[in-house]
């Protein structure tokens, strides 16, 4: 099958792709995900449903895909997935079993700027920090809890959309670098390599203001 398959009609943005996108195809721009109903051809104003109900395959052996259960987008293998991590996510499931191998989701849309369609549930993750700069291990809105850090290994924050929140909880007793996705800031600070330093064993939460701009809360995380 395609990638997605409409089921219930939703809000439509307006999209021009650089290359053709068939019918069915899964957009991804920044933390938004996109479904386009029809062919759009390169260069030429087409559109993306971004709400509503789409049918997905779902990775195989995910048993975590039943009703009501948060679903992300896995980009590189074009499934959903129960997986955070660095996946996009994509919205509720309302209809999915342990053993189905397609799964019905009502997709986020807008509401992917808060993470969830309210603060009441919102996506949790646990993520290893590696690398050292920008790009490594990236983490989606939500609660992140991360392990492995050791003063060098890093986060990164996703591309920032207003009003985007990300909390980041430090499980280790080691300072732990987090890094704005390219372009972007944290704290006015130099654009995607401007770390901030949270301390060890230390929790804080990171608000995007527009699309390039994350601030702190609080300002030193503690």
């Amino acid at each position: 099958m395609t990638q997605a398959l409409l089921k219930a009609e939703g809000w439509m943005i307006d999209y021009t792709p650089v290359g053709a996108v068939a019918a069915g195809q899964v957009v991804l721009q920044g933390e938004l995900i996109g479904i386009a109903p029809e062919p759009i051809a390169a260069s030429v104003k087409g559109a993306l449903q971004v709400t509503g109900i789409a049918t997905f395959v779902k990775d195989t052996g995910d048993g975590g895909l039943t009703v009501g259960a948060l679903t992300y987008w896995d980009d590189s293998g074009k499934v959903a997935t129960s997986t955070a991590a660095s996946n996009k996510y994509l919205g509720k499931v309302v209809i999915g079993t342990t053993t189905e191998v397609l799964v019905d989701v009502l997709l986020a849309g807008t509401a992917q700027i808060a993470a969830a369609t309210s603060w009441g549930v919102i996506p949790v993750a646990t993520i290893g920090a590696s690398g050292t700069g920008s790009g490594d291990s990236p983490i989606v809105p939500g609660l992140t809890t991360v392990s492995a850090a050791n003063a060098t290994k890093a986060i990164t924050l996703p591309s920032a959309v207003p009003g985007a929140t990300c909390i980041v909880k430090n499980l280790v007793a080691a300072t732990l670098p987090v890094f704005p996705a390219t372009g972007d800031t944290i704290n006015g600070g130099t654009a995607t390599t401007g770390a901030l330093t949270m301390a060890a064993s230390t929790s804080a939460i990171f608000v995007a203001y527009d699309d390039t701009a994350w601030f702190s809360l609080p300002l030193l995380p503690s």
